[in-house]
Formats: structure tokens, C-alpha cells, sequence
């Protein structure tokens, strides 16, 4: 079942690249969101069975790092991309533009 989430999410997420129509776009948007939830919660659950109580924790945590680096990546492209902020990216652009 985690492997039919993830391969629907690749699936859906081709489909929201190739398309240029804003309703397939937002269609391939809420399939992707409901493909992801789904592998997340069988991975979370999988974990949560199958981990020995002695490394419940470092198991978790691993998983976190893991899973958290992505929007750890996410947060520094948008500082990058928009300044400091998105309120201060507004103001980087505008002192920019003198």
C-alpha cells in the first residue's frame, strides 16, 4: 500500500509538470496530497509496530531528520529565493531595485 502511495504521488506529480490546464493542475495537486498522506501514514504506523520499545525514539528521530530535511531545504531555497523573508524578500527586491 506505501508502494501504490508513492508510485500514484511520481504519477501525479508528472502529470501536474506536463499540464498546462489549471484544473488538471489542482486535480494533480489533491492527488498528490492524498497519495503522500497516505504513504506517511503506513511508514508512521510501520514504525510504530514494528520498532522495539528500547529504540522507539532513535528510530523516530532518524525519521525525523530524514523526513525533516526536506522542508529544512525547502525553508533555506526560500530564503534564497525571497530574502530573508517573504515580507523581507519584498524589501530586498525594493532596496534592489534603487
Amino acid at each position: 500500500m506505501m508502494f501504490a502511495g508513492v508510485a500514484l504521488f511520481g504519477a501525479a506529480t508528472v502529470v501536474f509538470g506536463l499540464s498546462s490546464t489549471p484544473w488538471v493542475s489542482i486535480a494533480a495537486l489533491v492527488v498528490m496530497g492524498a497519495a503522500d498522506m497516505v504513504s506517511v501514514y503506513v511508514r508512521e504506523t510501520l514504525i510504530a509496530l514494528w520498532t522495539p520499545d528500547k529504540v522507539r525514539g532513535r528510530v523516530n528521530a532518524v525519521n525525523m531528520v530524514f523526513v525533516g530535511r526536506g522542508a529544512l531545504r525547502r525553508h533555506r531555497w526560500d530564503r534564497h529565493a525571497y530574502g530573508r523573508s517573504h515580507l523581507g524578500g519584498a524589501f530586498s527586491q525594493a532596496s534592489q531595485d534603487r
